[in-house]
């Protein structure tokens, strides 16, 4: 479903007129349940464009929005090629000379590609694909740009003849003139904080383009929004549908004439994947001064980064040309050029409406040393010569000072979202999920025991119980109530067995290096908390056995002891789709999963209900009941009757879960059940897999397997695992978000 036409009529064009402008009047007047307003500023930069800046002092909000009337002549739309990637908004606009422009869709850092399909220039990026996670704004070349917002639900393939550009993001805010259930969802983290924003919108003839920027993470200007509160925004502008967009310290919008209007939160504008821009005519009301700095005397040696600024008004910087251009009404101003080692130059000029002034700004080089930003330190030795910053802190020791450093520790990861941001720390592994990174964070579990102290690190555990004395506590020691393995008896002509024999069992070697007929037992010293074979300095979970490292989200916090597996910021007990990414936890049918890793997001729970009638679902007591009676020991390994398919007592008096091979309590792989239609196929000792039989031939999405194979597992945890996809917990593997 799309808002908008691409369809061959060409819809009447209306210029913008006092019926348009009215109604606009009429929108913020009545205010539309917005909160308290301290004021609204509307003017009209360019034809066809009206700019609000809006302020309110509860919540606290700075608010940037541009109206656009795509079908006023000369007003057309534009996007980011590829080629064009990885810049600064302001840049981008200035170098297509774009009259605005605003960041675009999530990116990464690496490549930055972005997270769902982008366009620009008629040609799509290689590196990008629209998936069910991600709506679009689509457009095509010209006047008018006929935009379009293609919903997440439509998996949108390019069309050279209709997508001159595309951006992309998440989620739909508004669909229909409603907020959606993404936007409101209490479990999304991602919506339900204040965050600073970009959204895009349009209204329900698709004719008017809505463009917005909240500013955030600055207490005493603004405090960001939650996506409900976009939504309210964006329906108050008369957006009938509208799109979140990357936000963060990614929050930009340009505008010629007057620089970056709104405040990035970085402290600085950041470089981003891809950008949305628009071109427009100068409106007749406005007037504008323009012109080049260059060194004195010498006209063609231009200079850069220059900053010319209006006496309480807008800026700009001059670019690679020295050029420069500034927006403002009819009046006398004060302009000012100020670059280091040079002389500072002002000029008062006066300008009438519609009128553009050129005025350049010859610099002298200064024969004394300079001090731009006034911090008392000279530019030659300021480490941010246009930021006060009297320290001089450089925590990374990089040359740049921390004042106007967006990355002060320097791992790639900028400040605003370093969860350690004055420690390198890449990975932003949180597993108390406190905001604090594990590198930084001196009590990783925040169970209130210091990590140098606590027998589980990762793992809240305020007790320390540990039942075993093994050192590694029980809330994560699979195996606290079971015997150790005896000690290695030495040199030997084969594998030492690691346990007592049994039928069935195989012999585990214990030696840390392999063992040769003949050789000697080799004891490597290398620390492995957790025994599984890797050294603590390489394992992802090094506090955890997880011989098979499967690390699903690609976080470096192996899926053994991620309470996160997909790292969208819902732990896994709660997340709806536990292996695919979706912090929005949209679920349609209501079924309990998630639509992104549903194979049936419209059908109901009845619809999978009846798919999987082959299983019955256990209740509470059952699951209760079969953990109660499970065996743990080491005599637990008398073989059931084949296929039986109920527990048996064996010589220790515990019971075996359903029916197959004979137990063991050596590692090796334990059957615990049979694929029939009511058996519960349990793989123990398979690293994290579990499969049950019915369920899984049932529904190919329903149910959990791994093919990883290794040393045993803990049987508990599969054990609930499997239990726990018969009750009706399902996973799916699925595609996230770069």
């Amino acid at each position: 479903m799309a808002t908008g036409d691409f369809g061959t009529g060409t819809p009447a064009r209306r210029r913008v007129g006092a019926r348009w402008w009215l109604a606009l009047a009429a929108l913020a007047t009545l205010g539309l349940g917005r909160p308290a307003t301290a004021g609204d500023k509307w003017t009209q930069p360019f034809d066809g464009v009206k700019q609000l800046h809006r302020t309110t002092s509860s919540p606290k909000w700075s608010i940037h929005a541009l109206v656009i009337d795509t079908t006023v002549a000369g007003v057309t739309l534009d996007a980011t090629a590829s080629s064009q990637r990885k810049q600064k908004t302001s840049n981008f606009a200035k170098a297509i000379k774009a009259q605005a422009a605003i960041n675009g869709d999530f990116f990464s850092y690496a490549t930055y590609a972005t997270s769902g399909l982008a366009a620009g220039d008629g040609k799509a990026w290689s590196d990008t694909a629209d998936d069910k996670g991600d709506a679009n704004l689509v457009f095509v070349k010209g006047t008018p740009s006929k935009p379009a917002i293609h919903l997440a639900s439509e998996i949108l393939k390019f069309d050279a003849k209709t997508m001159w550009g595309v951006v992309s993001g998440h989620p739909v805010l508004v669909d229909a003139g409603k907020t959606t259930s993404a936007a409101t969802n209490p479990k999304s983290s991602f919506c339900q904080t204040r965050h600073p924003r970009t959204m895009v919108g349009l209204d329900k003839t698709g004719t008017i383009l809505i463009l917005a920027v909240v500013d955030g993470r600055q207490p005493s200007l603004s405090v960001g929004m939650r996506c409900d509160e976009e939504a309210t925004l964006m329906k108050g502008l008369g957006a009938w549908t509208a799109l979140n967009f990357d936000g963060g310290g990614s929050s930009t919008v340009y505008v010629s004439g007057q620089g970056v209007v709104n405040s990035p939160s970085d402290g600085v504008e950041r470089t981003v994947g891809n950008h949305l821009a628009v071109y427009a005519p100068k409106s007749g009301t406005m007037a504008s001064f323009y012109g080049k700095v260059y060194v004195s005397g010498q006209p063609t040696k231009v200079l850069a980064g220059a900053t010319v600024k209006v006496t309480g008004g807008p800026s700009d910087s001059s670019d690679s040309k020295g050029a420069y251009s500034l927006s403002v009404a009819a009046g006398t101003y004060t302009l000012t050029c100020t670059l280091s080692g040079y002389k500072s130059l002002a000029f008062t000029k006066a300008v009438t409406k519609g009128q553009d002034l050129k005025l350049d700004f010859p610099l002298v080089v200064s024969t004394v040393p300079t001090d731009v930003d006034g911090d008392g330190v000279v530019d030659t030795k300021d480490n941010c010569p246009k930021v006060k910053n009297a320290n001089q802190a450089d925590k990374d020791g990089d040359g740049t000072g921390d004042a106007c450093d967006g990355d002060d520790d320097n791992d790639a990861v900028f400040d605003e979202d370093d969860n350690c941001p004055l420690l390198a720390n890449k990975d932003q592994l949180d597993t108390d999920k406190d905001g604090t990174g594990n590198a930084c964070d001196a009590d990783g579990d925040d169970d209130n025991v210091a990590d140098a102290k606590d027998n589980c690190p990762l793992v809240d555990n305020p007790s320390q119980a540990d039942k075993d004395g093994d050192g590694l506590g029980n809330a994560c020691d699979p195996v606290d109530d079971t015997p150790q393995p005896p000690a290695d008896p030495g040199p030997d002509a084969g594998a030492a067995d690691a346990n007592v024999a049994d039928a069935g069992a195989s012999d585990i070697p214990v030696d840390a290096a392999p063992v040769d007929a003949g050789s000697s037992d080799l004891l490597v010293p290398i620390q492995d908390y957790d025994s599984d074979g890797i050294a603590d300095a390489l394992d992802n979970c090094p506090y955890l056995a997880n011989p098979s490292q499967v690390d699903l989200d690609g976080d470096k916090q192996g899926d053994a002891c991620d309470p996160d597996d997909d790292n969208d910021g819902e732990p896994d007990q709660a997340d709806n789709c536990a292996t695919t990414y979706n912090p929005d936890q949209v679920d349609s049918d209501g079924d309990g999963q998630g639509d992104d890793c549903d194979a049936t997001p419209g059908a109901g729970k009845d619809a999978v209900e009846a798919a999987d009638s082959s299983e019955p679902d256990e209740s509470a007591e059952d699951i209760k009941a079969a953990l109660d009676t499970a065996g743990t020991d080491a005599a637990d390994n008398v073989a059931d009757a084949p296929d039986a398919d109920k527990p048996t007592n064996d010589a220790s008096g515990d019971k075996d879960l359903g029916s197959g091979g004979a137990g063991n309590a050596d590692g090796a792989a334990t059957r615990a059940g049979t694929a029939d239609a009511s058996a519960l196929d349990l793989g123990i000792g398979a690293g994290r897999g579990t499969h049950v039989g019915a369920v899984a031939a049932a529904s190919p999405n329903s149910g959990c397997q791994s093919g990883q194979s290794g040393p045993a597992a803990p049987w508990l945890a599969g054990l609930a695992v499997a239990l726990l996809a018969r009750a009706g917990i399902r996973r799916s593997y699925g595609r996230g978000f770069a």
